[in-house]
């Protein structure tokens, strides 16, 4: 079953890049009978030229995601991402340079890409749109517009180093304020690259003297700055709209799940507050271990928010929205309850996919109880019947964690609620109790397919203990009983 998944994966991409190649060879088609559209043999022969050297980059990157960045070629969604922006930088700079060479917003795909994918992935599909464009353009200037060159090769180096800059320098930016803020000094620097660039070689034709060379400078550099600040505003504009295209998971698009008016949370308040209230010291313990071992603490506290999402289609038979009375799996037979109780994991991930929620937080419904037996109906079971009792029957049937969140969750999840059910609790009983969760899950292999180590695994434990006190902790009574923060 994997391998046929991951063959369709594989014609997908090749699909996506063939697309891609496609779409860059029509932009150029279009671009060269835009002066004449009378046939020509030169004319030809140079698009001919520049396809060859379109597919021949194409490849090469093709080639490096298949080689090198098979995480990538997993996940169809994101490579059609690069692969769109890749395609909008390129049409907007072929099209821009019918104005002025200058004009070309050559580090688009960068900017596009930077807070949408990781930083590697930003920096080589900046590199080879920047590739294509110039290459493109130089052929077409040498072999038909008998041009300067020297622009070109300006703009070559600018977008290059500017988006290397980028992809270093936004790539992990969180707040878009500071993305405009850094965006703005890069492409401050950027224009002054261009002035430094383009002044010495300028030295032939009608800017030979010093001050007709700053001249033509200010007169060209002004379509340099225009460009290289218009592509930071267009960014602003644009990435709200791939996320939702898309369905990306950003800091921004995080924050905005895990506010408290989107419309599961907002549910999840009303119709199980007890779940809700669960789901929040989840997220405290996760943030804090996420940013222990270095993973994305607002990832963290997605997940945690969503992870029980399931229990509102049955909320009332899940302990922590019970009152202290009733209980209606007293009435009910083992069976029927641990159909309940482990079904909250696949409606969880029903309910996010209809609410398209971001598939790296939907699928922590299913993943954080593993494939964990759910003890009190299994004994329940055994004592109700004389013979075996299949401990399969009652177990989760999810799939087990595949990152360090989702471990994580798996963690928060059962610590929180073991925490709660300790009698007097003290940091030995806690650090102790971790240990013991930790340890058997390890043992039943729920982290056998995540790249947690244990290293990391001892660092949330010892986390959760520091943080067990600040969650857990007792209240002073004044005289008449009132509870007191002081």
């Amino acid at each position: 079953m994997k391998e046929k998944q991951t063959k369709n994966k594989n014609a997908v991409s090749i699909i996506l890049f063939f697309l891609l190649f496609l779409f860059m060879a029509a932009m150029t088609f279009v671009k060269f009978m835009l002066p004449s559209p009378e046939f020509k043999t030169e004319m030809f022969l140079g698009y001919i030229c520049v396809a060859a050297a379109l597919m021949l980059m194409v490849f090469v990157y093709a080639l490096y995601c298949f080689m090198t960045r098979t995480r990538i070629i997993r996940e169809p969604k994101q490579l059609a991402l690069i692969c769109v922006c890749m395609a909008l930088s390129f049409a907007a700079c072929i099209f821009c340079e019918l104005l002025d060479a200058y004009l070309m917003p050559v580090f688009l795909t960068a900017f596009l890409l930077s807070p949408l994918v990781k930083r590697r992935d930003t920096l080589m599909a900046n590199i080879i749109c920047v590739m294509c464009v110039t290459v493109g353009l130089a052929i077409q200037q040498s072999l038909l517009g008998g041009g300067e060159i020297i622009p070109y090769l300006v703009m070559f180096v600018v977008g290059i180093f500017g988006g290397s800059i980028v992809a270093f320098a936004l790539s992990y930016e969180r707040k878009r304020l500071d993305f405009l803020v850094k965006g703005l000094g890069i492409c401050a620097a950027c224009i002054v690259l261009v002035f430094a660039l383009s002044y010495p070689v300028l030295k032939h034709g009608d800017a030979a003297t010093a001050g007709e060379r700053f001249l033509y400078l200010i007169d060209r550099g002004k379509w340099a700055a225009i460009a290289i600040f218009a592509q930071l505003l267009l960014v602003l504009l644009l990435q709200p709209v791939l996320e939702r295209v898309f369905n990306l998971l950003t800091n921004p698009r995080l924050i905005e799940l895990t506010d408290h008016h989107s419309p599961l949370i907002k549910r999840l308040i009303a119709e199980a507050p007890g779940t809700f209230n669960h789901s929040l010291t989840v997220a405290g313990f996760a943030e804090v271990c996420a940013t222990a071992i270095g993973e994305n603490p607002y990832l963290a506290r997605a997940c945690a928010y969503y992870h029980d999402i399931g229990k509102l289609n049955r909320p009332y038979y899940f302990k922590e929205n019970q009152d202290l009375v009733n209980n209606p799996h007293d009435n009910i037979l083992p069976e029927v309850s641990v159909q309940i109780i482990r079904g909250h994991t696949f409606e969880g991930y029903k309910l996010c996919k209809q609410h398209h929620i971001p598939e790296e937080v939907a699928r922590i419904t299913t993943q954080h109880h593993g494939t964990m037996p759910i003890p009190v109906f299994y004994f329940k079971a055994q004592s109700l019947t004389d013979g075996e009792v299949n401990v399969k029957d009652y177990s989760y049937g999810g799939d087990t964690p595949s990152s360090k969140i989702e471990a994580i969750i798996m963690i928060c999840d059962s610590a929180e609620a073991a925490l709660r059910a300790i009698d007097a609790p003290t940091a030995e009983k806690a650090q102790k109790l971790l240990g013991e969760i930790v340890g058997e899950r390890i043992a039943r292999g729920q982290f056998d397919d995540c790249p947690i180590t244990l290293k990391e695994l001892a660092t949330i434990e010892s986390t959760i203990a520091a943080s067990f006190g600040g969650v857990f902790h007792k209240r002073l009574k004044y005289p008449g009983g009132e509870a007191s923060g002081k």
